[in-house]
C-alpha cells in the first residue's frame, strides 16, 4: 500500500484531537474568602465566638396532660399557621372521667334539690308550729351541704372536660417547626417539651462570652455576625440581651440580627465577632487574627485581597515581619498598610494570583443617606 494512504488516517485522527483540545475547560467554581480590614480599627480588640441562630420569639410547647401520643400532624420544618393541631393524646380515659364527673354533678343536682325541698316542708311545719327550731336548723343544713356538693362536682367536671381538650396541642401562633421529639404511641409527661415552635420576625444568635470579656459587653453594641452556611456572608447585628447570672462560666449573650438574609434558618452555626475599644494600644500597630498568617521555609506571608466592587477579588501573597502574639492577634511589625484587606480563613486552600468571591463588608457597606448625597 502507497504511504500516503497510510498517512491519511492518522492525519484525519489528528485534527479531531486538534479540534477536541480547542475547546475551553470548564471553569472551577470560585471559592468564597472570609477577610477583615486591618490597622484603621487597630485600637480596638476583635474577639469572635460560635452560636446557633434562632427566631427571636422560641415556643417550646407541651401538653398540659400526660398520656399516650395518639398522632403527630408536622415534622421539622413545616411551617404552621394559628390555632393548626399540631399533635394530639389518646384521650379515651380523659373522656371516660369527664362522662363520669358529668354523671356526678346530676346526681349531686338531684339530691340538692331533694334536700331544698325537704327544708321548704320543715320550714312550712315549723311555721305551722308542727317542726321544732332544731329540725329546721338541720333541714337548712342539709340543703346548704347539698347545694355546696353540687358545685363542687359541677368545678370538677369542668376540670375533666378541659383535662379532654388538653389532649390537643395547637399552635399559639405562625411559625415554623424546629424541633419534634415525640413518636405515636410514646408516652408524654404534662410539661415535657415535645415540639418548638420559632415564631419570630427577626433572627437572633446566641453566644456564650467567658466571665473575663462579659463586663465589655454592652446592650446595643454593634457586631458582626458570619453564617458559613451563607459563604460565610457578613450580617451587621446589635447585642440584645446580656445575661446576668453564668450558666457554666459562661454568660449567654444574645444577639439580634438587623437585615433578613435569604436562606437563613434556625439552627444554622453563626461566628459573632465583637469590638472593643482599647485606648491603651498604639494606634500604628498592625494586628491580625493568628489564622491569617502563614509560613513557610520563605518566610512569613499573609494573603492581602483586592476586590473589585462587585463581590469579587484577586488575593496576593505578601510577606510580612511578625512580632508577638498578643491574646488578640499577632503583631505585623512590616509588610501590611492600614486599612488593606487580609484573608482570615482559608489561607492554606488559596494561592497567589487566585481570583475568589469576596462579599462586601457590613462595615463597608454605604448607608443610604450617603447614597442619597
Amino acid at each position: 500500500m502507497p504511504p500516503f494512504r497510510l498517512a491519511l488516517p492518522l492525519l484525519a485522527l489528528l485534527m479531531v484531537a486538534g479540534c477536541e483540545s480547542s475547546e475551553p475547560p470548564a471553569e472551577a467554581p470560585l471559592r468564597s474568602v472570609r477577610y477583615e480590614r486591618v490597622g484603621a480599627d487597630s485600637a480596638a480588640e476583635h474577639t469572635t465566638y460560635s452560636g446557633v441562630s434562632r427566631s427571636s420569639e422560641q415556643s417550646r410547647l407541651s401538653f398540659r396532660v400526660s398520656g399516650p401520643v395518639l398522632r403527630v400532624q408536622v415534622e421539622v420544618g413545616r411551617q404552621v399557621e394559628e390555632g393548626e393541631l399540631l399533635a394530639e393524646l389518646d384521650s379515651s380515659d380523659l373522656n371516660l372521667r369527664a362522662a363520669e364527673a358529668g354523671s356526678s354533678v346530676a346526681q349531686a343536682r338531684a339530691q340538692s334539690r331533694q334536700a331544698q325541698a325537704d327544708y321548704q316542708r320543715v320550714r312550712a311545719l315549723y311555721e305551722a308550729q308542727g317542726a321544732s327550731r332544731s329540725e329546721l336548723d338541720a333541714a337548712r343544713a342539709r340543703a346548704e351541704t347539698a347545694q355546696t356538693s353540687m358545685r363542687a362536682a359541677s368545678s370538677r367536671a369542668a376540670v375533666s372536660r378541659n383535662q379532654s381538650q388538653y389532649a390537643r396541642l395547637t399552635a399559639p401562633s405562625a411559625g415554623r417547626v424546629s424541633l419534634v421529639s415525640l413518636e405515636p404511641g410514646e408516652n408524654v409527661s404534662a410539661g415535657q417539651t415535645v415540639i418548638v415552635l420559632e415564631s419570630g420576625a427577626q433572627q437572633e444568635v446566641t453566644v456564650a462570652v467567658p466571665e473575663n470579656v462579659i463586663a465589655r459587653v454592652a446592650r446595643g453594641a454593634e457586631v458582626e455576625v458570619s453564617v458559613a452556611a451563607l459563604d460565610d456572608r457578613t450580617i451587621p447585628g446589635t447585642v440584645f440581651e446580656v445575661a446576668v447570672s453564668a450558666q457554666s462560666s459562661t454568660y449567654p449573650v444574645t444577639v439580634r440580627l438587623d437585615e433578613e438574609p435569604e436562606g437563613l434558618r434556625p439552627g444554622m452555626a453563626a461566628d459573632v465577632r465583637f469590638s472593643f475599644e482599647n485606648e491603651e494600644e498604639a494606634l500604628d500597630q498592625v494586628l491580625v487574627p493568628g489564622v491569617a498568617v502563614a509560613a513557610d521555609p520563605e518566610g512569613s506571608f499573609v494573603f492581602v485581597l483586592d476586590t473589585d466592587g462587585e463581590g469579587f477579588g484577586t488575593v496576593h501573597r505578601r510577606a510580612v515581619s511578625v512580632g508577638e502574639l498578643t491574646d488578640r492577634g499577632i503583631v505585623i511589625e512590616d509588610g501590611l498598610e492600614d486599612g488593606e484587606l487580609v484573608v482570615t480563613a482559608g489561607v492554606s486552600r488559596i494561592s497567589d494570583g487566585l481570583r475568589v468571591r469576596a462579599p462586601a463588608l457590613a462595615s463597608d457597606e454605604p448607608s443610604p443617606d450617603a447614597e442619597e448625597g
